[in-house]
């Protein structure tokens, strides 16, 4: 257990533009959800306290779009390669935000960044066993998902916004298959940073990934109990 003081674990935190990825990085350092928060933060190191582990934690914040620039796009794609852990958000408010998962973040940038990384890690004479980082899947703004389909069993639509909200069904139908296709698709979390749920479990989850990923495998090869906004 005193190794771990020697080990540093990165996570970066990746997703679509507005997801809330800045906020949840915020509100897990500070425990004060940011009424603005920034664009993208620096890399940022919580205080030892908010971790129950004794491993010093550095969080990757990331900003993308179709209009970021190439700085922006092999920023994040350099992120995800020195992460141990990527921690990829999608919005808990939009199915379409859930679809975009497999397509336009595992098979687009993530599994490329990481195949970059192990293609570099190979032409080192003493590597001998080369690993992907975990991915945990983390639905952000539960909040609102709740505030727009309420005990709904299936898809609700919001007038207002045309979103589509996410169901449990959404969840299996998309998520499971997710984690059947890639392997390092530890888990799926759901979190709200502005009601403070599930925000610190998503990063000590992330961190224990990394130093036990032996257990991790054996009891979080299904979706986790998705957590509830009252």
């Amino acid at each position: 257990m005193l190794g771990w003081l020697n080990f540093a674990s990165q996570v970066a935190v990746v997703g679509d533009v507005g997801v809330g990825k800045t906020s949840l990085i915020s509100t897990y350092a500070s425990a004060v959800f940011p009424s603005e928060a920034p664009h993208t933060l620096p890399p940022t190191t919580p205080p030892a306290e908010r971790c129950p582990y004794p491993v010093p934690l550095q969080i990757l914040d990331t900003r993308f779009n179709g209009d970021s620039s190439l700085s922006e796009l092999e920023n994040m794609k350099d992120n995800i390669a020195r992460a141990d852990v990527v921690l990829l958000l999608y919005d808990c408010g939009s199915v379409n935000s859930l679809k975009r998962l497999k397509k336009e973040w595992m098979q687009t940038y993530l599994a490329p960044a990481q195949q970059r990384l192990l293609r570099a890690r190979l032409l080192e004479p003493r590597s001998t066993v080369v690993e992907y980082a975990q991915v945990v899947l983390v639905g952000c703004k539960l909040d609102t998902r709740v505030h727009k389909s309420g005990a709904a069993q299936g898809s609700s639509s919001n007038s207002e916004s045309g979103m589509v909200s996410i169901s449990h069904v959404d969840i299996e139908r998309h998520i499971r298959p997710l984690m059947e296709e890639f392997p390092n698709v530890e888990t799926c979390m759901e979190c709200s940073a502005k009601m403070h749920v599930q925000v610190n479990d998503v990063f000590n989850y992330a961190v224990k990934a990394v130093l036990d990923p032996i257990v991790s495998s054996l009891i979080c090869t299904r979706i986790l109990p998705l957590a509830t906004c009252v």
